[in-house]
């Protein structure tokens, strides 16, 4: 009898054991939950995963990779170059872009280099002849290359030499068989006047593009609190400090883009085009000796970097070891920079200038 007793107790205190702390049901104690990167999962008490917030990962299958948004869409990015030349503005497609690079073509002269994935704008443009830079950046991406020419000749600036012949698909409007997938319109001269159809081209999809980390997305990414709100950038590449300028709305958490003190508008929204994440990406950039004032970016390295997330400006780093590498930008204290869910553009800009900016 006495050992029947014993085996009972046993069991019992075993019970209370395995029942743990006396949380309700559901309940999770506030140490156990920890931020979650971009494409992790957490886990519940009993060690099975459990899905992350939509917009805070980029779980494949369920969230954007370029945008850290909800999406459902397959990675097969477009890369498309678009020209920001006076007769070029307004531009159209640019607010559908997930993520834009703008870096000097010639002069004073910027041009845009546009990443395409979850939206494909049946109109986007004008489309403009590419530089061996912005190739190198589309490495990055292994997206489909839309552009409208670009050099052919020396030793550095020339498109088509045989360090680009990696590329698997380059939709160009002046060699090939794609020149039935550009047509040009009425509202603006030639050569400022070249659209095309994102949705045509993502249909030449016949390859998987390369595998990509992920960047960091989280809907609340928070930074600084103790400093002020950011009321302007203003981004002067080689130019006066207004050539470029962005205006944070802190309702709608965007930065609002101006050129020359006038709104940069899309003409298919008729609004000043809205950004939610900005990188300032410093650069080393020189005049090359081949004519036509061409000039060469160097996007593999490291430098310093500037960023504008949740209305706050951070500074830091960025790295790129190789062109088959993948860029990494790093805030002071080394961590890896979160964004907010939506679009970016980063601004590669000379680093032998720098951008100001305009506290609340």
């Amino acid at each position: 009898m006495k050992k029947i007793l014993l085996i009972l107790c046993c069991l019992v205190l075993a019970g209370m054991a395995a029942c743990g702390p006396n949380n309700a049901p559901g309940e999770t104690s506030a140490s156990s939950v920890q931020p979650q990167a971009s494409g992790e999962t957490a886990s519940s008490a009993s060690g099975e995963e459990q899905p992350a917030s939509p917009e805070d990962t980029a779980k494949p299958g369920k969230v954007s990779l370029t945008t850290g948004l909800p999406s459902e869409k397959e990675y097969k990015p477009v890369g498309v170059m678009i020209e920001n030349a006076d007769g070029a503005r307004p531009q159209t497609g640019l607010q559908a872009a997930d993520i834009v690079y703008e870096v000097l073509s010639e002069a004073n002269i910027t041009r845009f280099f546009c990443i395409y994935n979850d939206k494909m704008p049946k109109k986007v443009g004008p489309v403009r002849s590419v530089r061996i830079y912005y190739i190198n950046i589309q490495k990055e991406w292994d997206s489909i290359l839309v552009h409208y020419g670009g050099p052919s000749t020396g030793k550095v600036a020339n498109v088509y030499a045989e360090s680009t012949e990696y590329i698997k698909i380059r939709v160009n409007g002046l060699k090939g068989a794609y020149g039935k997938y550009f047509w040009r319109t009425d509202d603006k001269k030639s050569p400022h006047n070249v659209l095309t159809d994102l949705t045509k081209i993502q249909s030449l999809y016949d390859y998987t593009p390369n595998a990509r980390k992920p960047w960091a997305f989280k809907s609340e990414a928070a930074y600084a609190p103790e400093e002020p709100f950011v009321k302007t950038i203003h981004v002067p590449f080689i130019s006066s400090e207004n050539f470029i300028t962005y205006s944070y709305d802190k309702e709608k958490d965007v930065f609002k883009r101006a050129m020359g003190g006038k709104p940069f508008t899309d003409t298919e929204t008729d609004k000043a085009v809205e950004v939610k994440n900005i990188i300032v990406q410093y650069a080393k950039q020189y005049d090359l000796d081949e004519g036509k004032g061409r000039r060469m970016v160097e996007v593999t390295g490291s430098g310093k970097a500037e960023f504008f997330v949740g209305g706050k400006h951070l500074t830091g780093t960025w790295e790129r070891k190789d062109l088959d590498a993948q860029t990494v930008y790093k805030d002071s204290t080394g961590a890896e920079i979160t964004l907010r869910p939506g679009n970016t553009w980063i601004e590669v800009h000379p680093n032998t200038k720098e951008i100001k900016v305009d506290y609340e």
